[in-house]
């Protein structure tokens, strides 16, 4: 469904880690209505299937490192997301980013929108991250699957995480 992306996020996050359960299921333990899902509803709901040995997911938002007191800026909360996200990834373990894409915005998640229009709309979506490329540090990459992106006809995608950390800015990131 349009508003099971979160339950395929984590469909994919767990599958990674041979852990699987269906998306009906976290569905369920995540809350999700038609409206979507809460993004304080993910991590608890992976933690059900994958919380053992200290492995918890944990999310954060831009807003919730200025709530514990840290003032941050966008660019400070960029290098924080990004290496929030790489270190979890080297971990073997899947992220998911919780993405607010902007109609008209330069900042838009791959088959979304162009160089010359921008963001083709707004919309609320959560990706599964699978992977990253650091080797040119200024222009980190981020893959990630997205399971609604029927249009492509692949759902491997790729945006630099200062992308990607724009577009999970008031949203955020599960990690």
């Amino acid at each position: 469904t349009g508003y099971y992306c979160a339950p395929a996020s984590g469909y994919a996050v767990l599958n990674g880690r041979g852990i699987y359960v269906s998306q009906s299921e976290l569905a369920g333990k995540m809350g999700t209505t038609t409206s979507g899902t809460n993004l304080g509803n993910v991590a608890p709901a992976l933690n059900k299937y994958n919380g053992r040995n200290g492995n918890k997911f944990h999310y954060a938002t831009m807003q919730g490192y200025q709530l514990s007191g840290e003032s941050m800026t966008a660019q400070q909360w960029a290098m924080k997301f990004t290496n929030a996200a790489i270190s979890t990834l080297i971990g073997n373990y899947g992220v998911i980013y919780d993405v607010h894409q902007v109609a008209g915005s330069k900042n838009y998640l791959s088959g979304y929108g162009s160089s010359t229009e921008g963001a083709y709309y707004s919309m609320y979506h959560y990706v599964a991250g699978e992977g990253f490329d650091s080797s040119d540090p200024s222009r980190r990459k981020c893959y990630y699957y997205d399971s609604n992106n029927k249009d492509l006809g692949n759902h491997h995608m790729v945006v630099t995480f200062q992308v990607m950390a724009v577009l999970c800015n008031d949203r955020g990131l599960i990690y």
